[in-house]
């Protein structure tokens, strides 16, 4: 398999089309990506990657990194990574600065041997999750999930730790295209009652946030999730991202 995926995102509205990319990485190119961060991390990224002691914080920071740079390149033709400075704002949302990067952000997210990132254009937000689907998880995710919040035709039994896991990616992707993170108590990100399941696809709103639905797709390994202006038709290769996340 590819350890790595880039697609094209259409954001496409009544009035006109934007344009996202997303890509996927898997953490098996850390190795080699080590031995050349220099030639996609900004010299400010580079330092603060060189400071970093645990393996875990150094591999999920240089490949979450990579996966931003892979995205933006696609949406930005002819940057550099390495011009490409990504830094955290005082939430934590990563900020982009760099040549020809005004009016472009971008969302990352990272869970187990995987990283991916979604780079569009600041004036169209979307944001995504992405998440390994434990059972160990069950018990916290059950603080902050309830089964009424899953379209109709999920099973709706404690046991179903891909349902509670996609309804957790899902209420984080809404954080993130909110930039309130995790400070704001899940409770006010609900799913809305008009879920639906197409090819085991989840698609709805949420209670509070009618301007904003979502997509979710899962594999037995991950959970994955994009949140879009309601309004916004996004057009991907969902089957995609799908196999490789399987």
């Amino acid at each position: 398999m590819n350890p790595q995926l880039l697609l094209d995102l259409e954001l496409k509205r009544d009035s006109h089309n934007d344009h996202a990319c997303l890509s996927l990485a898997h953490y098996s190119l850390y190795p080699e990506l080590s031995q050349s961060a220099a030639s996609f991390l900004h010299p400010r990224e580079l330092a603060y990657f060189n400071s970093l002691g645990e393996l875990k914080r150094k591999t999920d920071f240089l490949m979450g990194r990579y996966a931003a740079k892979l995205a933006l390149k696609r949406l930005i033709p002819g940057v550099h990574g390495s011009d490409i400075d990504i830094h955290p704002g005082v939430f934590q949302q990563p900020l982009v600065t760099g040549p020809a990067c005004q009016g472009v952000s971008v969302c990352i997210t990272h869970s187990a041997n995987l990283s991916a990132a979604l780079a569009f254009p600041t004036s169209h937000p979307v944001g995504i999750d992405l998440e390994a689907i434990e059972a160990s998880h069950l018990p916290s995710l059950q603080e902050h999930v309830e089964t009424s919040e899953f379209p109709a035709g999920v099973r709706s039994v404690d046991e179903d730790i891909a349902s509670y896991t996609r309804a957790w990616t899902i209420k984080e992707a809404l954080s993130k295209v909110l930039r309130c993170g995790l400070m704001t108590p899940f409770s006010v990100l609900r799913l809305a009652d008009d879920g639906a399941i197409q090819n085991q696809t989840w698609s709805g709103g949420f209670e509070n946030f009618h301007q904003y639905r979502y997509l979710s797709l899962a594999s037995p390994k991950f959970a994955f999730a994009l949140v879009h202006p309601g309004r916004t038709q996004p057009i991907i290769a969902l089957e995609q991202i799908q196999a490789f996340v399987s």
